[in-house]
């Protein structure tokens, strides 16, 4: 899911071919704010994705409550290039960035309530042994 999620994000960044000197560095610098959003973007998956192979480190299985927030969180990444492409589109609008921004918080908070209930079910499996 990240390396898909993080290769969808290339997918908006383009230059049209065949500009002449001016057209092109008039290009490369509207395409600015689409690489910034993609840096930004790239960096918080890779920062999901670092931790989740922690969480999988310390919650060998998910079963049930923890089950079910691992596959929402994974659906939130999944859809980080949505709100990415708002947020390189229309960074001006606060619409925009509050899409952004309420995505990552959400994305962040399903990946807590996931390890939360993940570590319960651990400890809970470890307590029944």
């Amino acid at each position: 899911i990240f390396a898909i999620a993080m290769t969808l994000l290339v997918l908006d960044l383009h230059v049209e071919p065949g500009l002449d000197k001016d057209a092109f560095t008039d290009a490369v610098r509207q395409a600015l704010p689409d690489l910034g959003a993609y840096a930004l973007s790239f960096t918080i998956l890779a920062g999901f994705w670092r931790d989740h192979r922690l969480i999988v480190r310390l919650v060998p299985r998910f079963e049930g409550v923890a089950l079910r927030f691992a596959l929402m969180w994974l659906g939130a990444i999944a859809l980080v290039p949505f709100p990415t492409a708002l947020l390189s589109e229309y960074a001006a609008r606060p619409l925009a960035v509050a899409v952004y921004a309420g995505m990552v918080a959400v994305t962040n908070l399903l990946e807590l309530a996931m390890f939360l209930a993940g570590r319960r079910q651990t400890e809970h499996a470890t307590e029944a042994s």
